[in-house]
């Protein structure tokens, strides 16, 4: 994950689309807190600005929450598969991360859990596809709904 505010063009697959919107309000009308769920990971994202929450408010406070590391409780609560799953893409982001190669088979990188991340938790599913209102799935995760509380689709 690298934290770019960019999209896919697919006509010209070698160059992607600038973000050109990153100041346009992400609401109308202007609410000056956001608040981000998603089905892929059990954080909340709180989006806050004083002059109405903007597109680039958002995907800024994304990245930020989504490199912070993965506690030692959060990842003994899953599963021992799931928790291998993210083990492996930590390894294999942070070879990449440090220029390694990315084709064929290589032994395993051993990872501590202080080098997980929390993006590490979404596995292939990085690229943002939108946000949209979903008051049931909001209210049986966080027991109550909000106008301002949005969920993020994720797809890989």
């Amino acid at each position: 994950m690298l934290g770019q505010t960019s999209g896919f063009n697919q006509e010209a697959r070698d160059r992607d689309l600038a973000f050109t919107q990153k100041e346009e309000p992400a609401t109308m009308p202007r609410v000056k807190q956001l608040i981000i769920i998603t089905e892929h990971s059990p954080w909340c994202t709180i989006v806050t600005n004083e002059n109405g929450v903007t597109m680039g408010d958002i995907c800024t406070q994304v990245y930020r929450e989504y490199t912070n590391t993965i506690t030692s409780p959060e990842l003994t609560s899953l599963p021992a598969r799931v928790q291998e799953q993210i083990k492996r893409i930590s390894a294999h982001n942070l070879m990449t991360a440090q220029g390694g190669w990315q084709g064929g088979y290589y032994p395993a990188t051993p990872v501590s859990v202080d080098q997980l991340k929390r993006y590490d938790w979404l596995r292939e599913r990085v690229f943002f596809e939108g946000l949209r209102k979903d008051d049931a799935y909001t209210v049986s995760r966080l027991g109550y709904s909000a106008p301002n509380i949005f969920v993020m689709d994720l797809s890989n």
